[in-house]
């Protein structure tokens, strides 16, 4: 008897342990380079909380999953981002015409929708905390009318979306100290756009009145004013945000906004790979043992997620690229591109005896033995890179985001260089690989940031930060 009831009270110990891990829910974007670094917060807060990502699709249900965290599937339909035709394509099955796409606005139907799905999903969490990633930060709104008792927290894959005067935003790719930043669009229509696209003005001033209704509600607009002069989303004032990336590799530390917490490179050291190609891990045993016995340098190249297809531009840019790495005396390369790219190339070309091409590697493992990395300036694969002091080489592929901004950073901190996607030639690539591998400087430097950046961001000095926050 005695021993049934100390097995009882294990029991009932054990089961109080539990209910004291809270929960906390992350509202990601749908792409892998923003659920990827977002993890890194749950690494910090793992004995404390339970994570639920709330996600999109299969690929990053199986990211989260394998990395030790629960999911949630829900959609990616936001309020106020011009979703709208999309939504009543995917959910009301009909045309997106422009006047249904007016009555959608009018009538709030993502708003409607978005609710019910956020409801049912807290619900049966119950999260005390909510990470909401900023390319999401509407949901906020909604957060705020409906369960305003939850802790609402930005999360920020980027560095900082804000334009500060005199500084380099992230939408730019090119600086002189001191010059303004650029202003932010406003949405005025001239009377040439009334006459020549009605509908199209109509649509915009009911998207404007939609804002601000939506924000008017319960006070949002004065506890919660619209950030001015963000870039890429909409931000709002007074709520905590969460920037994935060390201060360091901005501009100038002066660029940080009061409710900006950097937490340097945010990189799960052991984290879980998916969609690794399984020719590499027959293969990458062999060519670590040709670099070994060769004293050969190891080139890795990886350019992401960003096109998924077999894109010319993209096609052709890897072609210059075989023939650039192919002429480097004693280089070991490792490339690593989408399917379509990989099948087009092998049935294009013979492939040089040194290259090896893949559809996909674990990343942080191929960077531990890299000598130089060439990359599309996605901030993850900058920060990995920094994280294993590789120097890196930039052709960013997306002029629409933050990967020329990126780009242009990682040569004003001088740990690389940079090129141009579409135009430059093999010959010209080839000289800056060379440069940067027998250009000490490049490693040198990389290799004092990687240690400045360890110092500085202890895991211990950012569990005190965000739980304060929280």
């Amino acid at each position: 008897m005695a021993f049934k009831r100390l097995l009882d009270l294990s029991i009932i110990i054990s089961n109080i342990r539990l209910d004291m891990v809270e929960k906390a829910l992350v509202i990601t974007a749908p792409i892998r380079s923003h659920l990827v670094p977002a993890m890194y917060v749950a690494e910090i807060l793992r004995e404390r909380y339970e994570f639920h990502f709330a996600v999109d699709g299969d690929v990053l249900k199986q990211i989260a999953e394998r990395n030790g965290h629960k999911t949630r599937t829900m959609s990616s339909f936001r309020i106020l981002v011009g979703m709208e035709p999309l939504f009543i394509l995917q959910q009301k099955r009909s045309r997106p015409t422009k006047w249904r796409i007016l009555k959608s606005v009018y009538k709030n139907e993502i708003l409607s929708f978005r609710q019910r799905e956020l409801a049912k999903c807290i619900t049966e969490i119950n999260p005390s905390v909510i990470f909401v990633d900023i390319f999401a930060s509407t949901d906020f709104i909604v957060l705020f009318t409906k369960f305003s008792s939850a802790k609402v927290i930005f999360i920020n894959p980027m560095l900082s979306t804000y334009r500060v005067n005199g500084y380099l935003s992230i939408d730019q790719s090119e600086w002189i100290a001191g010059t303004p930043a650029p202003r932010s669009e406003d949405n005025e229509f001239s009377f040439r756009d009334l006459v020549e696209n009605p509908l199209q003005v109509l649509l915009n001033v009911v998207r404007n009145r939609q804002f601000q209704l939506l924000t008017a509600r319960g006070g949002f607009s004065q506890k919660h004013p619209v950030a001015k002069n963000t870039v890429f989303v909409r931000l709002f004032k007074n709520i905590p945000e969460l920037i994935l990336a060390p201060l360091e590799l901005e501009v100038s530390p002066l660029v940080r906004r009061e409710n900006q917490f950097y937490l340097g490179l945010s990189i799960i050291a052991n984290r879980q790979e998916t969609e690794v190609d399984p020719l590499f891990v027959e293969s990458f045993e062999k060519i670590l043992r040709r670099k070994r016995q060769r004293e050969s340098v190891l080139i890795y190249c990886a350019f992401g997620t960003y096109y998924t297809g077999s894109d010319r531009h993209l096609l052709d840019f890897v072609t210059r690229l075989v023939s650039a790495t192919s002429s480097i005396d004693n280089a070991e390369v490792i490339l690593s591109v989408n399917k379509l790219v990989a099948d087009t190339l092998r049935a294009q070309n013979s492939l040089p005896k040194n290259i090896s091409l893949f559809k996909g590697v674990p990343q942080l493992n191929v960077l531990k033995h890299a000598d130089i990395f060439v990359t599309h300036g996605g901030l993850g694969s900058v920060k990995e890179s920094i994280a294993h002091a590789v120097p890196l080489l930039v052709y960013p592929l997306d002029a629409e985001y933050d990967q020329p901004s990126n780009a242009f950073k990682v040569e004003f901190h001088r740990i690389g260089l940079r090129g141009v996607f579409r135009y430059e030639r093999a010959v010209d690539m080839q000289r800056k690989i060379e440069q940067i591998l027998n250009d000490s400087s490049f490693r040198d430097r990389i290799v004092n940031l990687k240690l400045d950046l360890e110092r500085r961001y202890e895991k211990e000095k950012l569990l005190r930060i965000i739980e304060t926050l929280i």
